[in-house]
């Protein structure tokens, strides 16, 4: 039985989303270091694609609004300290157990690889992306 983490990525997303629309469209200050701690946590279940993406869309939402101020807001200081306070100390761990193994396997394979090639070839379209 494996475990399925997909669920609880979609959760901290959208968690990660709400904070931020808080943070940047309400400016409530603490929003945006509550949405880096749902990345955190995000991370740690499922790994850097859960501060991937919804950083690339928050930064587009801040390009189309043509606003430096949100740029500036997405990336506070203390959302990022609290980041790293929730997710280093387990990836330090993992690093300072199993050395390069940890990089090469947890990182290339199950991150890079994974999100750079299909699992199922024979299920490619062409208009997947389109979606």
């Amino acid at each position: 039985h494996g475990v399925i983490t997909d669920m609880v990525l979609l959760y901290t997303t959208l968690m990660v989303m709400i904070y931020s629309y808080k943070g940047l469209v309400e400016q409530k200050p603490y929003a945006m270091i509550v949405a880096y701690v749902f990345a955190a946590l995000g991370v740690l279940t499922k790994g850097p694609v859960a501060i991937v993406l919804p950083g690339m869309i928050l930064l587009v939402f801040a390009g189309i609004n043509r606003s430096w101020s949100m740029v500036k807001a997405i990336f506070d200081w203390r959302g990022i300290l609290a980041f790293c306070v929730v997710c280093l100390p387990w990836y330090v761990y993992m690093y300072s157990v199993h050395g390069q193994d940890f990089i090469n396997g947890f990182l290339g394979l199950h991150n890079v690889t994974r999100a750079t090639q299909s699992e199922h070839p024979e299920d490619n379209v062409w208009w997947y992306y389109l979606a």
